[in-house]
């Protein structure tokens, strides 16, 4: 079994790299690759800073539409504006 490795991001929860897990074809997910997380509005400002640093290219945002109003995401370019969709889900670029 693979072991995820955990990031710290200040008040952000369960934040996994998930390098090294297999992909369906065979191959295994490249460290830093992909990341996954819980909710990114509890980051602090610390935390947005060490987001902008990871260099990340995308964040797929997979709550609601009214959970994106409500409490948006601090990358969401114009509070809950997506970028593009993936399966009805906002997908964010990061500002830098």
């Amino acid at each position: 079994m693979t072991k995820l490795t955990s990031l710290e991001w200040p008040d952000c929860l369960n934040v996994r790299d998930l390098g090294g897990l297999p992909s369906a074809d065979g191959r295994r997910i490249a460290a830093g690759a992909l990341i996954r997380s819980d909710n990114l509005t509890r980051l602090t400002a610390a935390g947005i800073d060490i987001m902008r640093e990871a260099r990340l290219g995308r964040i797929v945002d997979v709550r609601s539409a009214a959970e994106c109003e409500h409490d948006p995401s601090p990358f969401a370019v114009n509070r809950c504006t997506a970028t593009g969709q993936w399966a009805g889900r906002a997908i964010h670029g990061i500002r830098r």
